[in-house]
């Protein structure tokens, strides 16, 4: 299985439609402004930037 295909399936199982991603998304900004934590930060470029492309 190659990368692209691990992430497809990554979105499929986590992300199951582009409106929950976009809340989700939303949800994670907003918490990151609220506590502007490193790590926040950090786990949202590595988990949401993928799924963005």
């Amino acid at each position: 299985m190659d990368t692209s295909e691990k992430t497809q399936n990554f979105r499929n199982q986590y992300y199951p439609s582009a409106r929950q991603h976009f809340h989700l998304s939303k949800h994670i900004t907003k918490e990151i402004s609220k506590s502007r934590s490193y790590a926040a930060c950090l786990i949202e470029a590595h988990f949401c930037e993928p799924l963005l492309t």
